[in-house]
């Protein structure tokens, strides 16, 4: 079904290993094959893509063959696979995926191709919907560039268990911890975010006020409280109050939520939600009382100064036109 001819040699002192979730890079030239055995090129990856393919192992890629191929390669090794076309009827709808996306980047804009009836399958590429119809042997030549192991690089939310997932989320919160501790909050408050992204993942599976949603919901908690104190000190107040308020729903008795979200409403001049939540705080800790009074009074300093800076500005002038 498949033949193999060898162009140039790999690294064969380093043989990788192709567990799951493996990632490889390759380039690859696409020969259509004729009766004579003449090959028309069909497709360059250094033509039509931004750099070499990237394929997950064990993740279901639609050219299964694609996946066979790379697994029998060395790095940087050359190889040409000449293929019988029933294990390449899916190459023409890879192939249109690969251009689309080339032509979107060209472009910007979306591709659209309009079929109906028998013409469903059509890919909207002429030369491509003659290989669907003519069934002719293809022929690819790959280069392996790279290969990386699922802790070489880092793996997209969906190709991660929900057990790697649970696993990756306190690992993410002690690096964010460390990162703020050395004066870096924008670059904290990713690691947080992606912590809280795993989380919201996982709660989508459960029932909610179950067992489980519940110690989900639960996790978020310290995480959406530090990535609101690392928007605080990159001065984002408005996403202080949406995540301190998101804290909130979870535990509704939470001082440091209230408190955070106080000064981020002062800082925003939202004066009534601040001294409210200031209020809150007080009722829940008294100890903080006069950390709170000193807050207030600054508000109440800020308040004076604007009210005498708009006296000032409106002095003199009358207070309607004519």
């Amino acid at each position: 079904m498949v033949k193999k001819e060898i162009i140039r040699y790999g690294d064969a002192t380093a043989a990788p290993t192709f567990v799951s979730n493996v990632k490889v890079a390759f380039h690859f030239r696409t020969f259509r094959v004729g009766r004579d055995g003449e090959t028309t090129l069909v497709d360059d990856s250094r033509q039509i893509g931004n750099g070499p393919f990237e394929l997950i192992i064990g993740r279901s890629f639609k050219l299964k063959i694609w996946e066979e191929m790379v697994r029998g390669m060395y790095v940087n090794e050359v190889a040409r696979f000449t293929c019988e076309p029933d294990v390449v009827q899916e190459y023409p709808i890879v192939s249109k995926a690969f251009r689309d996306v080339a032509e979107k980047r060209r472009t910007g804009k979306e591709i659209h191709q309009h079929t109906c009836g028998h013409a469903a399958m059509a890919t909207g590429y002429d030369d491509l919907d003659k290989i669907t119809a003519e069934r002719p042997h293809l022929q690819f030549e790959i280069e392996l560039v790279k290969v990386e192991q699922p802790d070489e690089y880092k793996q997209d939310s969906w190709q991660l268990t929900d057990e790697q997932k649970w696993m990756a989320i306190p690992k993410l919160r002690q690096i964010g911890n460390e990162l703020y501790r050395e004066g870096k909050p924008a670059e904290a408050a990713e690691k947080y975010y992606e912590a809280l992204c795993y989380l919201e993942q996982l709660v989508t599976k459960e029932k909610p006020q179950s067992d489980e949603w519940n110690k989900i919901e639960s996790e978020k908690l310290p995480l959406l409280l530090n990535y609101a104190q690392c928007k605080m000190a990159s001065h984002d107040y408005h996403d202080v109050i949406r995540h301190t308020s998101s804290a909130l729903e979870i535990d509704p008795q939470n001082v440091k939520a209230y408190y955070r979200r106080a000064k981020a409403h002062v800082a925003c001049w939202n004066v009534e939600e601040a001294k409210s939540d200031f209020k809150q705080v007080i009722t829940l800790d008294p100890t903080l009382t006069k950390s709170v009074q000193k807050e207030l009074a600054e508000l109440q300093n800020k308040l004076t100064k604007e009210n005498q800076r708009e006296s000032e500005r409106w002095k003199g002038k009358p207070l309607f036109g004519i």
